[in-house]
Formats: structure tokens, C-alpha cells, sequence
């Protein structure tokens, strides 16, 4: 994945401002109105609501060159949807609307990218309220491997298990039995249906 950043000239790259956050800081939290869009240069940061229980629940994990508040601030409602968090110790640069709308105005490989990066996480999107409308744990993760290609990258189960929106125990389950069944096979940190 391409930078979006790295089609701006330096007067357009000079319109933000760079902060640096620690580990742990909280940059925005949830209901506070957004007013700035932000693109992680070093780093990650989450998108974080927590339920009654106490239960974290994340919405998006931004990687660098990831946009957030880009969203909401044209949006009807700008408040965050959740607590912006410093996974690690990580550095953003902030646009106002203003500065934002004027570089998409002037810079069409700028406004290109960024409309490319909108359509991606709309597909994200698509798909994550496909996997929710299947009741069965299955049927979730057949139509995963069917959007991925028949094989499934993961880092760990838990992730896994995120993407598919079940529990841990519940995947882990499913897996294996599959496994057994022979209609999947492991290898390292994939997945393949056969």
C-alpha cells in the first residue's frame, strides 16, 4: 500500500502539524468533536469503545499512511465513535478541513489515492456487514475464504477470529474440527480451504 502522503508537495505537507503521542495516550475520546484529519506517520493507533461490561471493543487498528477523522469531519455528526489510542509510541500529522479540501482541490493524484483509500474501506465495510448477516460460524468463514482468494493469512486466532466477529474459543473450535474433516488445512499462519 502506497503512501498517500508521499504525493504532497512540501508546501502542501507544511499546511499540517505533527504531533508525537506515547504508548497508551489517548489522542481523542469518544463523543469529543473531531476537528482536524489526521495520517499516522509512525506507529499504530486503535479506535476503542468499551461496553458496560468493561469488554474493549475495537473498530479500527491505523497503520502508517491510514487516515482517521477523514469521516467524520464531513460528516452530520463529528464526534468520535470511540477513543483514538496510542497502540505504541506514534507520530501524526493533522490537516484542518480547510487545508484537506484545498490539497484534494488542487492535487489530483492526491485526490485519486484518497478516493481509492475511501472505496477500500467501503469494500471493508461491505464485507464486514456480509459476514455479520450469516448465523453460522461456517458460513462466516467460507465466505472469508472466498473473499480472500481460499486462503486466509491471520497472525493469530484471536485476530481471526475479530475478522469473523465470534470468540476465540469458538474459532479455535471451528478450525479444528474442520481440520479434521479435511475440508481445511494449516500451514504456518494460513489457512486453505481444499
Amino acid at each position: 500500500m502506497t503512501n498517500i502522503l508521499d504525493v504532497l508537495t512540501k508546501d502542501e505537507f507544511s499546511t499540517g502539524y505533527i504531533k508525537s503521542f506515547l504508548k497508551g495516550s489517548t489522542i481523542f475520546s469518544e463523543d469529543e468533536i473531531c476537528s482536524n484529519i489526521g495520517v499516522l506517520l509512525q506507529g499504530k493507533l486503535k479506535i476503542v469503545s468499551y461496553l458496560d461490561s468493561g469488554k474493549e471493543v475495537v473498530f479500527n487498528i491505523i497503520k502508517p499512511g491510514m487516515m482517521f477523522g477523514n469521516n467524520l469531519i464531513f460528516s452530520s455528526d463529528s464526534a468520535y465513535k470511540g477513543d483514538v489510542v496510542s497502540v505504541e509510541q506514534s507520530k501524526v500529522i493533522f490537516f484542518s478541513k480547510d487545508n484537506f479540501v484545498s490539497i484534494l482541490k488542487d492535487n489530483t493524484e492526491f485526490l485519486s489515492r484518497y478516493l481509492n483509500m475511501q472505496s477500500e474501506f467501503c469494500k471493508t465495510l461491505n464485507s464486514q456487514i456480509k459476514i455479520l448477516n450469516f448465523s453460522k460460524a461456517t458460513e462466516r468463514l467460507d465466505y472469508y475464504f472466498q473473499i480472500n482468494g481460499g486462503i486466509i493469512h491471520y497472525k493469530s486466532i484471536t485476530e481471526l477470529a475479530n475478522k469473523l466477529f465470534l470468540t476465540r474459543e469458538a474459532t479455535s473450535r471451528m478450525i479444528s474440527s474442520l481440520i479434521y474433516e479435511k475440508k481445511i488445512k494449516k500451514e504456518s499462519k494460513a489457512l486453505i480451504k481444499i
